[in-house]
């Protein structure tokens, strides 16, 4: 990453295996701590519901 750049990221998984990620990066000059904490606290919400979303995409099996 290049200086004065300011990124972060979170890991969708699928049980212990990492199945992509969801990234931010912004200028660091335009952010402060509270807006870099507030988007990594965005990034890990946005990686839960995308993954329940594709949870609910994928098939399931019927018994019986």
């Amino acid at each position: 990453m290049d200086a004065g750049i300011w990124g972060a990221s979170a890991l969708l998984r699928d049980g212990s295996e990492a199945v992509g990620a969801i990234g931010v990066v912004k200028p660091l000059f335009r952010l402060d701590s509270d807006q870099r904490a507030e988007i990594i606290a965005l990034a890990r919400a946005a990686a839960t519901s995308v993954r329940a979303a594709l949870h609910r995409l994928e098939p399931h099996s019927e018994s019986g």
